[in-house]
């Protein structure tokens, strides 16, 4: 099996479904969601606040709070000998999964003082990785811990080292989680909004050094964002996301330049620009609507310009086929897909 770009597949989701069981009901973050990731390729998922990118990434490391489960489909991993594992069938504390957490699959989380322990050293963090997935006694586990931080650009990381979390800024802080992330060499790297509440000049130093490390290394990324312009810059190949499922897919070309979903149309005009007529930036419509209450039919039709009545309120439209590896899912195209 190869993904669109014919790259044989790494990571595949298919049909999953994510619920949170709380007081207030039952809420469906992911509901039917399906994408893959081939070796090497660059994979980004882009989507409003809200509409389940976050939890989707937790449900493939087996991380989900404990009031989440995974309700339906399969998260396929193919492990470096070649054999396939159904992560959703593994416990999330077996020591498989543990050896997959790091060692196979790593993340990069969207706030890198909160998923530091901040009573605990760098050091102690990196090492603590080291140990766990490797053969490396403590002496060695240092010195590579170093070399880490000193190839993500983290000036004297001998001596920052033995530093705490508080103690870098904010961009530090994520060049040593995306250090920690990389220490064990993945095939995978999961990054959930890896610029977040950094600074421009800081943003384009991380997302390069992400860039340089792929490149370096040949690992596979993950890329989940809000930021289209990110996305433009980082991936090869983008999955649109709204209220749990994907609603167009495709090269980073074809989306940017002839996005077909309505909800992926809205998006783009929502983009600033710098040139042409100083005009209010277009919004979408609405809010998007309660994970507790998803709606019937198409998940957007409420807050859609082109919905075409009953159809769209009592049919989830199937997946539509355009070009190679141009996907939609809409029955605006439901003639004209080939």
């Amino acid at each position: 099996m190869v993904t669109a770009k014919g790259l044989p597949w790494i990571l595949r989701v298919n049909d999953l479904y994510v619920e949170f069981w709380t007081h207030d009901g039952v809420a469906r973050p992911v509901n039917g969601l399906t994408l893959q990731v081939g070796k090497g390729q660059s994979v980004g998922v882009v989507g409003e606040s809200g509409c389940g990118k976050s939890v989707t990434a937790l449900s493939v490391l087996r991380i989900l709070p404990k009031a989440a489960r995974i309700s339906g489909g399969k998260i396929e991993l193919q492990l470096r000998d070649g054999s396939t594992r159904d992560l959703t069938q593994l416990s999330t504390n077996s020591n498989e999964m543990r050896r997959i957490r790091g060692g196979e699959i790593a993340m990069i989380f969207q706030e890198p003082m909160t998923a530091f322990s901040p009573v605990h050293t760098i050091g102690n963090q990196l090492c603590e990785a080291i140990l766990l997935h490797t053969d490396c006694d403590e002496k060695e586990a240092k010195e590579r811990s170093v070399e880490s931080l000193r190839s993500v650009g983290i000036p004297e990381p001998h001596v920052r080292i033995d530093e705490y979390p508080f103690q870098f800024s904010g961009g530090m802080r994520q060049r040593a989680m995306i250090a920690m992330a990389l220490v064990c060499n993945p095939r995978i790297l999961i990054a959930d909004e890896p610029t977040t509440a950094l600074d421009v000049t800081v943003q384009a130093q991380v997302l390069q050094l992400i860039k340089q490390m792929q490149s370096q290394i040949g690992l596979a990324l993950y890329l989940i964002t809000h930021d289209l312009g990110v996305i433009a810059q980082m991936v090869d190949y983008v999955y649109v996301m709204y209220l749990g499922c994907i609603v167009e897919e495709g090269g980073v070309d074809d989306i940017f330049e002839t996005p077909l979903h309505p909800y992926t149309r809205d998006l783009m005009r929502s983009i600033p620009t710098v040139s042409g007529e100083r005009k209010p930036l277009s919004t979408i419509g609405g809010v998007v609507p309660n994970a507790y209450s998803i709606p019937s039919g198409c998940s957007f039709h409420t807050r859609c310009k082109d919905m075409q009545g009953e159809v769209c309120r009592s049919e989830r439209p199937a997946p539509r086929r355009f070009g190679e590896s141009h996907r939609v899912s809409c029955v605006l195209y439901e003639d004209a897909a080939r």
